[in-house]
């Protein structure tokens, strides 16, 4: 479907004060990142780096996935 993300991926939402959003547009034009969005999931990383991901994450993660790809699969059904 178009504009349909990949089932392993999430929305994440937040409202910032204008302030913040035009200092993170001028680091991520700084630092050549064509979108907000790539800028932001790039810090995300690097904040996040050092946090193990336990056996037990990852079933959760493979699970929400899956459940996600279903109701993708349903969407598309729907449609057709």
């Amino acid at each position: 479907m178009p504009n349909q993300h990949s089932a392993d991926k999430v929305g994440v939402s937040v409202w910032i004060e204008r302030p913040l959003y035009e200092r993170l547009v001028k680091d991520q034009k700084r630092r050549g990142f064509k979108t907000l969005t790539q800028y932001i999931e790039s810090r995300y990383v690097e904040a996040t780096k050092g946090i193990e991901l336990t056996a037990a994450d990852y079933k959760k993660i493979a699970e929400d996935t899956e459940r996600a790809r279903k109701r993708i699969d349903l969407r598309k059904k729907r449609k057709n």
